[in-house]
């Protein structure tokens, strides 16, 4: 006990006159308190004078710590703390449970209504008795004491009910510990009544009642009634009518229980209080308690409980409540301690920007509500980041904290929801660090895989009807092709995938049964916060900015050690720093491997295909952008949406937009895309904030280790000896990953990671085109360089022939959808030619007999060209009716001059595509007629 403290007691002793060894009315009172409570049997073995003895010497004990309220208030606390945004505007006060006696509102300014009704309702004699409620004590005594009367009672002493006047309420709540008010125990009970005792000798009712009023907690975040009157009314206590007044009296007796905000006291379709609810009860009883005391009439009790009460919807100040009240308070409480946020007096200075806030929920206002809610959407999320700093500049966690109708306090900003397409820029990172450059082929096209996560057969599906065949990875990421993203992940390896994704920020890859390739489609699970945290990692070439991590929960050591800085500073009571976090960074993937993320997502001309139009994701102000979308499908069976995503970056700020349903409601497919809603605002955002913060035009810088290489088409990786000098184009490396010798020094192993493998040199059944088999004879074999896709990628693809013609390789297809690699019997070709035979000498009319069917059989024609190798052709025949081992046309030779020749069929298939089978032949010399198929006929060997 301080020293002015000590005066004051003694001083107090003194002017009261209290006796140590005197038995005076207040040790009477506190002898009979002990009794009631059962502390002392009457037995004979506790007799009245040693009974009063120790009330004697308790009670001076307990009343000689007994100061003023106001000196106990200035010893004990220095205030909740004050959250301030990054240039020192207001965001929010911490409410202690002293707040109301630090800025008290007197008894005049309260309404008697609230002050009749509180009397009323907790301390009916207040004004009469000495500060304890003794018919309360003696009930509450005979409630304790009368379970060890009877057999098997006495488990659990002193659980009845209480007995505390308003004075009494006051001296727990003023002078026992926070953490001793639940304890029910005698000694408790004691210290209470004396207190209760000397603040009634000392001082007057009225400022008891006063001090009472302005610390008591109302629900929620209020403390003394001056804040109850305006955090659920929007008014001063002074102006406090009677339906109002026994509202609010109600509540101290549990604040949790009859909150008129909790979401169990509002009704669920109107979010008005309930009639029937725990609050209106409360009421009730408060009015009818009124009545009984004769304080108001049962006809102005029952107009008061029937009255419309007007609650105030702002609720209470505060500014960006989820980013206050979870990311601030959670770190507040992580680095001081948990009642740092009530009595420190602490000063938090944060990183947010609160004009930025403000502009960030107003874009998700906006958006949301013009066209979000007719999708069927009524919540959104946004994040802002300043990747120079790893600093959090907005954060609105949902489109209105304070509506419960759209859950409005659950954070989505922090909560779990499915990705959508947004991980995919890290699976073609994990691809370039493996060697693949942005210029890689990847096939669309439709195809099954086994989840091996799940162990359930899936089949990618994209964003557009069409299957586009072999496309750039640029082409791919930017078009965001679900096919090509599945087929990236399997190349570059789902655990290396997730090794990437953690290091780059995401904190929930923890599922205990792994995750398997549709993980990158939408798969997982992940936060709005790691999204923006994870593509300011791009924005910055592969740093991470930020404080060392404190409320991260590191489940494996890949995962990132640093996180967003939310606080700048904070001082205490006394305006002395104690906390200035360092800055902190970190490479924690190359500079060339995000880098060549970036050079896709802001390339305007790798949107051009899903968007249908390019430029599709860059900003209106056209500022170096980059950006990714996604659209969630997380629900089983069905194309209903769960939400939608636009994350992307300047190299001076990263947002991200997110658009849903808090209670994951889901949204019908054909109402809503990633650019209905989250896609406008993000781009709204971006303008706005770069404006307001006079962000420079910077372009996105390209590192040094970046190189451009000519690569293979459409394979995109470098050129083999069989690669064709074919639409060969260039692609950007990260140069460490590019061989260090000549093709013929490598490995098998790094020959088949960097280079090209579609083109290969292989044996050509020259008469059809296909890969010659085993029983094809050597003069029919030619060794050619052809185009050989992988079958497994295009078995389901029925456009590949489309796609081989449109692209001018049609004869150079050795295998594919159209064209299955490996030896087929003659017999099953849909073209082939069986007579005449091979380099059979002919003259005159000759029949050509043959086959000209397929099971999508379109047309045939037949036709004849000079040489073996012709440059142009003349029709002999065709139609369109298929020929079964029939007559395909007469060719007369009449009159031709005498050389070499070449036969060629062409069947038309609409799956298969063209298909064709050719001989070559001589006219005119030698002399021979033909009608009929020599020994060595194209129809008897195979092929």
């Amino acid at each position: 006990m301080s020293a002015s403290r000590i005066a004051m007691v003694r001083r107090r002793r003194r002017r009261t006159g209290v006796a140590e060894a005197s038995m005076s009315g207040r040790h009477r009172i506190i002898f009979g308190v002990l009794a009631v409570l059962g502390f002392f049997v009457v037995s004979a073995g506790l007799v009245a004078g040693g009974g009063a003895m120790y009330a004697v010497s308790r009670y001076n004990d307990i009343a000689g710590s007994v100061v003023p309220p106001e000196v106990l208030i200035a010893e004990q606390s220095s205030g909740g703390a004050t959250i301030l945004d990054r240039n020192g505007e207001f965001l929010y006060e911490f409410v202690d449970s002293l707040s109301g006696l630090r800025r008290p509102v007197s008894l005049d300014g309260i309404s008697q209504e609230l002050i009749d009704a509180t009397i009323a309702v907790e301390d009916p004699s207040f004004y009469d008795n000495n500060g304890v409620n003794i018919r309360g004590l003696v009930r509450a005594g005979v409630e304790n004491f009368a379970p060890f009367l009877v057999e098997g009672g006495g488990d659990e002493f002193f659980e009845g009910s209480g007995g505390s006047s308003i004075t009494q309420q006051l001296a727990k709540n003023i002078y026992i510990p926070l953490e001793e008010r639940s304890d029910r125990s005698v000694d408790r009970k004691i210290r209470e009544t004396v207190i209760a005792l000397e603040l009634t000798e000392q001082y007057a009712k009225d400022q008891i009642l006063e001090w009472y009023l302005n610390s008591i907690s109302y629900g929620g975040i209020y403390v003394g009634i001056e804040a109850a009157a305006d955090g659920y009314f929007g008014k001063p206590a002074s102006e406090l009518n009677l339906a109002e007044a026994s509202l609010l009296a109600g509540i101290p007796q549990s604040p949790a229980m009859f909150d008129p905000f909790s979401p169990t006291n509002r009704d669920k379709d109107t979010g008005q209080l309930s009639p029937t609810s725990l609050a209106k009860q409360r009421q009730s009883e408060v009015l009818q308690l009124m009545v009984r005391r004769g304080v108001i009439t049962q006809d102005e009790s029952d107009a008061a409980l029937n009255a419309d009460l007007a609650f105030n919807q702002q609720r209470f100040p505060i500014e960006a409540p989820h980013f206050v009240l979870g990311r601030i308070a959670d770190e507040i409480q992580a680095r001081f301690g948990e009642r740092a946020l009530y009595d420190q007096g602490l000063v938090v200075h944060t990183s947010l920007d609160l004009n930025l806030q403000h502009m960030a929920e107003e874009v998700v206002e906006i958006y949301v509500r013009d066209y979000g809610e007719q999708a069927n959407v009524y919540n959104g999320a946004l994040v802002a980041i300043d990747p120079r700093t790893g600093e959090l500049l907005a954060y609105v966690g949902s489109r209105d904290y304070f509506r419960d109708d759209i859950e409005g306090r659950n954070d989505n900003a922090v909560g779990l929801n499915s990705p959508g397409s947004t991980l995919k820029p890290f699976a073609f990172m994990t691809a370039f660090m493996q060697g693949w450059g942005t210029g890689a082929g990847v096939i669309a096209a439709p195809f099954e895989i086994v989840d091996f996560a799940t162990g359930d057969v899936f089949s990618p599906r994209d964003p557009i009807s069409q299957a586009l065949g072999p496309i750039t990875a640029a082409s791919a990421l930017g078009n965001s092709l679900n096919t090509t993203a599945i087929k990236t992940i399997l190349a570059a390896g789902v655990p290396e995938t997730i090794e990437t994704l953690k290091r780059v920020g995401y904190t929930t890859f923890d599922n205990p049964g792994g995750y398997g390739p549709a993980l990158i489609t939408g798969g997982s699970e992940i936060t709005l916060l790691d999204e923006v945290y994870a593509y300011s990692v791009l924005a910055t070439n592969g740093v991470m900015r930020g404080q060392e991590a404190l409320t991260t929960l590191r489940l494996d050591p890949d995962e990132r050690d640093l996180e967003p800085t939310a606080i700048l500073r904070v001082t205490d009571a006394q305006d002395r720093v104690i906390y200035e976090p360092e800055p902190q960074e970190e490479q924690v993937v190359g500079a060339e491997y995000a880098y060549q993320v970036t050079s896709i997502l802001s390339d305007g001309s790798n949107q051009c295909i899903t968007y249908g139009v390019c430029n599709a994701l860059a900003l209106d102000n056209g500022y170096p952008s980059a950006a990714k979308t996604g659209t969630s499908e997380p629900f089983a069976d069905s194309r209903e949406i769960g939400e939608t995503w636009t994350v992307g970056y300047t190299p001076e700020l990263v947002s991200g937009f997110w658009a849903g349903n808090a209670d994951n409601a889901p949204i019908p497919g054909h109402l809503l895309t990633s650019t209905t809603v989250s896609l406008r605002g993000w781009k709204d955002f971006m303008v706005q904030a770069i404006e307001y913060l006079q962000l420079p035009d910077t372009d996105f810088e390209r590192p040094a280790g970046v190189v451009s290489r000519q690569v293979c088409w459409p394979s995109g990786r470098l050129p083999t000896p069989s690669c064709p000098n074919l639409n060969r184009y260039e692609s950007l490396y990260a140069e460490e990953v590019l061989p260090r010798g000549d093709y013929e020094d490598l490995s098998l192993e790094d020959r088949e990671r960097l280079y090209d493998t579609w083109w290969q040199t292989v044996r050509i059944d020259t008469r059809t085109g296909r890969i010659a088999s085993d029983q094809t004879p050597a003069r029919y074999v030619s060794q050619q360089s052809r185009l050989v896709l992988p079958p497994e990628e295009v078995k389901l693809w029925g456009g590949f022939a489309a796609w081989a013609a449109a692209n001018g390789v049609s004869g150079r297809v050795a295998s594919g959808g159209a064209q299955p690699g490996g030896a087929t019997a003659d017999g099953d070709l849909a073209a082939r030619i069986d007579s005449p035979g091979w380099g059979q000498v002919l003259s005159g009319a000759v029949n050509i007999r043959g086959r000209a069917s397929s099971p999508d059989f379109q047309s045939f024609r037949l036709e004849w060209g000079r040489g073996n190798s012709p440059a142009a052709w003349v029709r002999i025949n065709s139609g369109t009716s298929p020929v079964e081992g029939g007559t395909l046309g007469t060719w007369n030779t009449t009159g031709m001059a005498d050389g070499a020749y070449t036969i060629r069929l062409l069947v038309d298939d609409a799956e298969a595509g063209r298909l064709f089978y050719q001989i070559n032949v001589q006219v005119g010399v030698g002399g021979s007629t033909g009608d009929g198929g020599g020994t060595d006929g194209g129809g008897t060997d195979g092929g």
